[in-house]
């Protein structure tokens, strides 16, 4: 398995989970140029689009997690419409 980041070959050992998908290197999870997500603990890059969004507390969620709170607000709002 490759490094999403560096590209550098890494094993099961060494390999971090990161979002979208794929796995990072120990020198890339432990960089400064990438952010871990305070609600999941995965790595994303926060400069692709569409990887990171800031939330309520103006921390900084990866694509997965904010794809998460868009579901469950979406259906909080037609079970509230369903109630009428």
């Amino acid at each position: 398995m490759y490094c999403r980041f560096c590209g550098k070959e890494i094993d099961m050992e060494e390999a971090h989970p990161v979002s979208p998908e794929g796995f990072a290197c120990d020198d890339c999870y432990h960089s400064n140029e990438y952010d871990v997500c305070p609600r999941c603990g995965v790595l994303f890059d926060p400069d692709e689009i569409y990887a990171s969004y800031e939330d309520e507390n103006g921390e900084y969620i990866c694509e997965s997690c904010f794809q998460d709170k868009v579901v469950k607000a979406y259906e909080t709002l037609k079970d509230l419409r369903l109630r009428r």
